[in-house]
């Protein structure tokens, strides 16, 4: 895992990797900012993990990101068992109708 603090989560990392971007930068670049950066955040590896668990507490829920594709395929083909946040239907419905879906089949 990243460095961690008990008080604010990964915000010091997040606004270490995002110092110097435009403000309003979307939330979803932050992975491809962690993976970019891998080797600095996760020294023991020897690449960077397919999944990644981002703490931002205080202003938001932890969250996962899968940066392997595989890790995708798997919780997209096994629905059932994937507990998703219900935040994630709002979020993804107006786009992919996904909402819809997932909520009919929890």
């Amino acid at each position: 895992m990243m460095p961690h603090s008990f008080l604010f989560g990964h915000l010091a990392i997040v606004a270490k990797l995002t110092k110097g971007m435009p403000s309003g930068i979307s939330p979803q670049y932050i992975p491809q900012l962690i993976e970019e950066n891998w080797q600095t955040l996760f020294p023991d590896l020897q690449s960077c993990p397919g999944l990644l668990y981002l703490d931002m507490w205080p202003i938001g829920p932890p969250m996962i990101w899968t940066i392997d594709a595989s890790f995708s395929a798997q919780s997209l083909n096994d629905m059932q068992r994937v507990v998703h946040h219900p935040d994630s239907y709002s979020f993804l419905d107006p786009d992919t109708q996904l909402g819809s879906f997932l909520r009919h089949r929890s």
